[in-house]
């Protein structure tokens, strides 16, 4: 969890209950005692190894790739790699006109089999919001990096800059199957709290549907203790 940004809960009416959300929200920190036994699995339809020569991007680009891989090394979300598979790198701006390194797997996906298992229906979710007055939203952090990738497909996700030839430890975006493996794992995590309603997830995005304040505490301290036992970093 970040603490860049304020925490406006002026939709809250009872000061009291304001600050224990706030003292829930800013002691949050992931401590990680349970595991999901989730990973990502990539299998293809054909055995041709897929490799791309490094892409061309002006000084200020490369700063920009180097500074990111630099960081993903030191948190052991990439490792080098000598793979026989490779894929190039993208720049992507973002809403406040910054840049996401991302890995161009379209040649990859293009041969990998697809994983099925399904996303909520929206209009489904929906439903099970009629009957709620107070919603409460939070998003995961880097949230295909919770998923590991397992040792035998790490090869797949090789990715070349003129730095260097990495491959990824934890899922990353842009493979074809991240959201559907994503799903499944913070589906498991979340488990027995979906089943009761406390909580919906889509994706990286919570939503906790609550009749009243003290009943929307209770179900974000719930959620929160899960998502802490689990290591989830989280923002909002």
């Amino acid at each position: 969890m970040t603490h860049e940004q304020e925490i406006y809960l002026t939709h809250i009416q009872n000061k009291e209950h304001q600050e224990k959300v706030l003292n829930l929200l800013h002691n949050y920190k992931p401590n990680k005692i349970k595991k999901i036994d989730v990973k990502m699995n990539i299998r293809l339809t054909s055995d041709i190894p897929i490799n791309s020569s490094p892409r061309r991007f002006p000084i200020i680009e490369k700063e920009i790739i180097n500074e990111q891989i630099e960081q993903w090394l030191k948190d052991k979300i990439i490792r080098p790699s000598t793979s026989e598979y490779s894929s190039p790198v993208v720049l992507v701006k973002k809403k406040d006109g910054s840049s996401r390194l991302c890995i161009d797997y379209r040649r990859l996906n293009k041969i990998t089999v697809r994983e099925h298992f399904p996303l909520p229906l929206i209009d489904d979710l929906l439903d099970r919001l009629q009957s709620a007055n107070i919603f409460t939203t939070l998003d995961h952090k880097n949230a295909f990096f919770h998923v590991d990738i397992d040792p035998s497909s790490k090869k797949y996700t090789s990715f070349v800059t003129d730095t260097g030839q990495y491959e990824f430890n934890k899922m990353s975006f842009g493979l074809t199957n991240s959201p559907s493996v994503f799903q499944r794992y913070i589906y498991n995590v979340f488990r027995d709290l979906i089943k009761e309603n406390v909580v919906m997830i889509y994706l990286d995005d919570l939503v906790i549907s609550s009749e009243n304040e003290t009943q929307g505490i209770e179900r974000l301290q719930r959620v929160l203790k899960t998502a802490s036992e689990y290591g989830l970093e989280l923002k909002y």
